[in-house]
C-alpha cells in the first residue's frame, strides 16, 4: 500500500491520502482519471476547486456532528450544496471542453447529487427505522445521535469507512431474530457488535445502510447448574455449565464462577470490557487457553438469531477437556422448536491446524452457525459455558531473560509446555524488550540490566504437593540457564502484582498518538525461536534504516543552509557538520547489531552536532526537530504471546498522518505473514480475520467461507463485505490527531488543543469501562471514557472544519460537549486502570470549562439519562456530585435538561 503522500483534499484529518478518498468517493475510474490530468499537469485552481467538493462531502459522511449540523439548518444547507455547485460550475467553465475533465465532474456532480439526496431523505428515512425497528425494540432503542454513531463506526482498532445510519440496542434475545427480519424488509443491513474491542475491524460497517446491532444490554446472567456427561471412556461425571445473554462483560461471567469456587476458562486479554457474543462470534482465547483450551472447548450450546430464524446449537459428548489432536467433534444445530436441522462433525484437524493449538482460519467450520463467524452470518443471543474446578493450589512465577536475544527464552516456553504435562501449567505470557522499555518494568531480580524478555506464568495443582513439584522442575530448568532469574510470588497480591504489568501493554502505542498495527499469528512452539530471531532481524533492519535516514536528514539541513538570521555562520562549520554526517553514514554501514541498538554512532554525531550549534538557539532546535521527527518513524515489531500455545502477538505502532510509515508497517506485516506460513503457522489464533487479515487467509479456506454464507444469507443482510472484500483494507482509514498540528492555531482558541491532547494518547482497550459510574446498559447508558473519547476527536474535527469552511468563530457545535461533560460524575476511578493516564474526571472538568468560557448557559449537573441512573443505583459516586443532582432528601432536582 505504499504511495506517495497526497494530500490536496481539504478537511480531511485521517491517515486517507488523496488516492484513498478519491477511490472511496469517485471508484478507480475518478482516481484513473486525475492521474491522467495530473501528467498533463493539468492542475491548479481546477484541481483546488475539486479537491475541496471531496474534501466537504468526505467530511460529512464521516463526521455525525456535521452530518446532523445539516440535517439541523437548512440555512447551512443551502449554504454548502450552494458552493459545491459553485465549485463545480467553476470547474466546467475553466476546462472548457476538455473532456478528461468533463468526465471528472461528471463524477462529482453525481457524488453530490447522491449526497445530497442522502441528506434531504435522512429525517424521513430515520423515522421509516425509528417506526419499524421501535416496534420490536421501542422507539428509545433505536439510536441516531452523534456520539453513538461514532462510537459505533469503529472498534480498538480505530480503522472506519461508513457510519452507521443507526444502532439498535434490543433488551431481550427474543427480540433480535424480529429485528433482523425488520432490517430486512427495510432494505438496510445488520453489524452485529458487543462492545466494540475488536482488533481486526469486524464491527466496522465497510458498507452504507447498515444498522449496528449492539447487545450490551443482553447482559443477565441466567444460571448456575449442575449437569451429568457421558464421558468417552463410559464413564459418569457432573460438572457445572453457567448460562448467559451475549451482552455480559466476560469479567462478569469469570466473577460470577470465581465466588462459586470455578473457572470460565475462556478469559481474553480484553475480559474487562469484551462480550461473551463477540467471544462466540470470533471463537476467542486467552491466557488460560494453555490449559482449558480456547471457546470452542468450552462451549456447550449457543443460541444464534439469523436471517432464516432463531438456531440453538449444541455440543455432543463432551469430554470436559479442551480438543485433543485426533479428536472428533460433534454439534447438532435445532431450530427454535427444538427441532435437529442438522448435525455437525469435525476432526481436531479440521478446527486447528495440526501442530497448533490456536487456529480460527477455517471460517465455515462445516457450517456450523455463529461460532468463528465473526458476525457475518447472524447474531448470538446468548450461550452455555462449562465451568473448571478451581484448582487446590497455584502460585505466579516471574521468569526474566536477560541473554542477548530470544533464544534462551524461546528454549525455556518449549521446555516448559513439555515438562509440564499433568495440567500444573495454567498460563504462560510472555512480552519482549519493546514491552520492558515502554510500561518502565521494574526488574525483580538481584541483577543489573534491563530483561530481554519476561514470562509470567500460573501453576496449578491438584494439592500443595503437586504444586511443589512444578515449581521444583521449573527451578531444575532454569538451572542451566544462566541468564535467566525466576521470582516466585509469594501471596495472591504480589501475583496480582506481576500480571498488573500484562495488562499495561496497551501503552506500547503512546508515541505514536494511539495507533497500531495489531497481528497476532499463531506458530508451532518449536518455531518460536527462530521466529524471534527473524523478528530481531528485521526490528534491527527498520533501526538501521532510520538512523541513516536520521544523518542523511541532518546533512540535508546543513546542505540547505543556515536559517536566514544564521547567514554569518561560518562556511567551515557546515563544511565540518556535512563531514560528521558523511563520517557517521559510513560507520552505521559496517556497525553490528548491538552497535546498532545502542546508537553510539548518532549518538556521537549528534554530541558533535549540538556542540558546533551552540550559540544558535535557531540551529539547535532545528537538529532537534528532525531528531523527535525522524526517531518517531522508526518502525518497530513489538511481540508478546500466550506462549504455552504459540499465539504471537505483533504490534506496531505507526503515526496515523504518516503514508511513508504506514506503508513501511504494512510492508512489514506482510513479511511478517510469510515467515509465519513458512514456519507452518497461521496468520490469527483468537483476534478474527476482520478486514485486516483478509488477504492472508488461505483462497480455499475463502471460497468454502463464501458458499456457507450464501447458504446461510443469501439476502446478504449480514456484515456486508465482511470477509469477502478484499479491496476494502486498501479504504479504510482512521482518525489522525497528528494531523491537528496542522491547525493548532485554530486548536488553541478556546483550549481545544489542551483538550485533543488530553485524550490523544487513548488505546480504546476499555479498561475504564468496569469502573465507570455511567456505563449502565441496563438503562441505556454507554457513556465510558472510550466512547466520549471517540465522541471528542470527531467534535474537534467538526470544529476545525467550521473554522475553516464556514469561518465560524462562535464554535455553536460546542453544544454538543455538552452531553459528554454531563455524562461523568468525576469519581476519577477510570484513570488507574488506563494504561496511558487519562482521568476522564479531569477531562470533564475542562469539558465543562472550555463550555463555561464560550458563554454557554448551562446545567453543570446531569441529563436524564443520569438522573435515572443516579435514583437507581447504589454505586459509590462522588459524594458532592450526587447531593447536587438528588439533593439532600434523595429525589431529582429540577434541571434544565434536554
Amino acid at each position: 500500500m505504499a504511495r506517495p503522500d497526497l494530500r490536496e483534499i481539504r478537511f480531511n484529518y485521517t491517515s486517507a491520502d488523496d488516492r484513498q478518498v478519491v477511490l472511496f468517493l469517485l471508484g478507480p475510474e475518478g482516481w484513473a482519471a486525475i492521474e491522467r490530468l495530473r501528467e498533463r499537469r493539468v492542475t491548479g485552481r481546477l484541481s483546488r476547486l475539486l479537491m475541496r467538493v471531496l474534501g466537504e462531502v468526505f467530511i460529512h459522511r464521516r463526521n455525525p456532528f456535521l452530518a446532523e449540523e445539516l440535517l439541523a439548518d437548512p440555512r447551512r444547507r443551502r449554504r454548502l450544496f450552494g458552493a459545491l455547485a459553485d465549485d463545480l460550475g467553476l470547474i466546467r467553465r475553466q476546462a472548457g471542453a476538455d473532456p478528461l475533465v468533463a468526465e471528472l465532474v461528471g463524477r462529482a456532480d453525481a457524488l453530490v447529487a447522491s449526497f445530497r439526496r442522502e441528506v434531504d431523505g435522512l429525517p424521513a428515512e430515520r423515522e421509516r427505522i425509528r417506526r419499524r425497528l421501535g416496534a420490536v425494540i421501542g422507539p428509545a432503542n433505536v439510536l441516531f445521535d452523534p456520539i453513538t454513531l461514532v462510537a459505533h463506526a469503529t472498534d480498538a482498532t480505530d480503522w472506519r469507512l461508513h457510519l452507521p445510519v443507526a444502532v439498535a440496542t434490543p433488551t431481550q434475545a427474543m427480540q433480535v431474530q424480529p429485528l433482523l427480519a425488520a432490517l430486512a424488509a427495510l432494505g438496510l443491513h445488520a453489524v452485529p457488535r458487543g462492545a466494540g474491542t475488536g482488533l481486526t475491524g469486524g464491527a466496522v460497517p465497510l458498507r452504507p445502510r447498515c444498522v449496528v446491532v449492539n447487545t450490551e444490554r443482553l447482559d443477565r446472567i441466567l444460571g448456575v447448574e449442575e449437569r451429568a456427561f457421558a464421558l468417552p471412556d463410559g464413564r459418569e461425571a457432573r460438572a457445572s455449565v453457567m448460562s448467559v445473554e451475549a451482552g455480559v462483560v466476560t469479567e462478569r461471567a469469570m466473577e460470577a464462577a470465581e465466588r462459586l469456587g470455578l473457572v470460565f476458562a475462556t478469559d481474553p486479554t480484553s475480559a474487562w470490557a469484551c462480550t461473551i457474543g463477540g467471544n462466540v462470534a470470533e471463537n476467542a482465547g486467552g491466557k488460560t487457553a494453555v490449559r482449558y483450551g480456547t471457546c470452542i472447548d468450552n462451549l456447550l450450546a449457543w443460541t444464534i438469531a439469523m436471517p432464516a430464524g432463531t438456531f440453538t446449537v449444541r455440543r455432543l459428548d463432551h469430554p470436559l477437556r479442551k480438543i485433543l489432536p485426533g479428536d472428533t467433534v460433534r454439534w447438532r444445530v435445532e431450530d427454535a422448536g427444538g427441532r435437529e436441522v442438522r448435525e455437525v462433525a469435525l476432526a481436531a484437524a479440521e478446527i486447528r491446524r495440526p501442530g497448533l493449538w490456536k487456529d480460527i482460519t477455517n471460517k465455515a467450520l462445516g457450517g456450523l452457525p455463529g461460532l468463528q463467524k465473526e458476525g457475518t452470518d447472524g447474531v448470538i443471543t446468548s450461550a452455555e459455558f462449562l465451568l473448571h474446578p478451581r484448582p487446590a493450589a497455584g502460585t505466579t512465577l516471574c521468569l526474566e531473560f536477560f541473554g542477548e536475544d530470544m533464544d534462551e527464552a524461546s528454549e525455556v516456553i518449549l521446555e516448559l509446555t513439555q515438562a509440564l504435562t499433568h495440567g500444573e501449567l495454567a498460563a504462560l505470557e510472555h512480552f519482549d524488550g519493546q514491552y520492558v522499555r515502554a510500561i518502565e518494568y521494574r526488574v525483580k531480580a538481584a541483577r543489573a540490566g534491563t530483561p530481554r524478555a519476561v514470562l509470567l506464568a500460573d501453576l496449578a495443582g491438584d494439592d500443595a504437593a503437586q504444586l511443589k513439584r512444578a515449581v521444583a522442575t521449573v527451578r531444575a530448568l532454569l538451572d542451566r540457564r544462566a541468564n535467566t532469574e525466576l521470582a516466585v510470588a509469594r501471596d495472591a497480591a504480589e501475583a496480582a502484582r506481576f500480571w498488573a504489568d500484562r495488562k499495561r501493554l496497551g501503552v506500547i502505542a503512546a508515541r505514536t498518538n494511539a495507533f497500531k498495527l495489531n497481528e497476532d499469528v499463531v506458530l508451532p512452539l518449536a518455531a518460536l525461536a527462530q521466529f524471534s530471531r527473524w523478528v530481531d532481524a528485521v526490528n534491527l533492519e527498520e533501526e538501521r534504516e532510520n538512523q541513516e535516514a536520521l544523518v542523511r536528514r541532518l546533512r540535508d539541513f546543513f546542505e540547505e543552509g543556515p536559517p536566514a538570521e544564521e547567514a554569518a555562520w561560518p562556511e567551515a562549520q557546515v563544511g565540518r557538520a556535512l563531514a560528521l554526517c558523511e563520517e557517521a553514514l559510513e560507520t552505521l554501514s559496517w556497525e553490528d547489531a548491538e552497535q546498532m541498538r545502542g546508537g553510539a554512532a548518532v549518538e556521537g554525531l549528534l554530541g558533535q552536532l549540538r556542540e558546533l550549534a551552540r550559540g544558535s538557539q535557531e540551529l539547535a532546535d532545528g537538529i532537534e526537530g528532525i531528531v523527535a521527527h525522524v526517531r518517531s518513524r522508526l518502525v518497530v515489531l513489538a511481540t508478546h504471546m500466550h506462549a504455552g500455545d504459540g499465539n504471537v502477538h505483533v504490534n506496531i505502532p505507526v503515526m496515523s498522518n504518516d503514508r511513508g510509515m504506514l506503508g513501511r508497517a504494512e510492508a512489514a506485516v506482510d513479511r511478517l505473514m510469510e515467515q509465519v506460513a513458512a514456519l507452518g503457522g497461521v496468520c490469527s489464533g483468537e483476534h478474527g480475520i476482520g478486514v485486516t487479515k483478509l488477504k492472508y487467509l488461505d483462497p480455499a479456506l475463502r471460497a468454502a467461507f463464501a458458499d456457507y454464507r450464501r447458504a446461510a444469507d443469501p439476502g446478504g443482510l449480514m456484515n456486508p463485505g465482511k470477509l469477502e472484500d478484499l479491496d476494502a483494507l486498501e479504504l479504510i482509514f482512521t482518525p489522525s490527531f497528528n494531523l491537528l498540528e496542522l491547525e493548532a492555531r485554530i486548536l488553541r482558541h478556546g483550549r481545544l488543543e489542551e483538550l485533543a491532547l488530553r485524550i490523544a494518547h487513548c488505546v480504546r482497550c476499555g479498561k475504564c469501562k468496569p469502573d465507570c459510574c455511567v456505563f449502565y446498559p441496563g438503562r441505556g447508558l454507554f457513556f465510558h471514557p472510550r466512547t466520549k473519547n471517540l465522541a471528542i476527536g470527531a467534535l474537534i474535527e467538526a470544529l476545525l472544519y467550521d473554522s475553516q469552511r464556514e469561518r465560524a468563530g462562535a464554535f455553536e457545535l460546542l453544544r454538543n460537549l455538552e452531553e459528554v461533560a454531563d455524562h461523568c460524575t468525576l469519581c476519577h476511578k477510570c484513570r488507574k486502570p488506563c494504561p496511558v493516564g487519562i482521568d476522564t474526571g479531569a477531562v470533564s472538568v475542562l469539558e465543562r470549562e472550555i463550555l463555561a468560557g464560550h458563554g454557554f448557559k448551562r446545567s453543570p449537573l446531569a441529563t436524564r439519562a443520569t438522573l435515572a441512573y443516579l435514583e437507581s443505583t447504589s454505586a459509590p459516586l462522588n459524594r458532592a456530585f450526587r447531593a447536587a443532582v438528588l439533593g439532600a432528601g434523595g429525589a431529582a432536582q429540577r434541571l434544565a435538561v434536554r
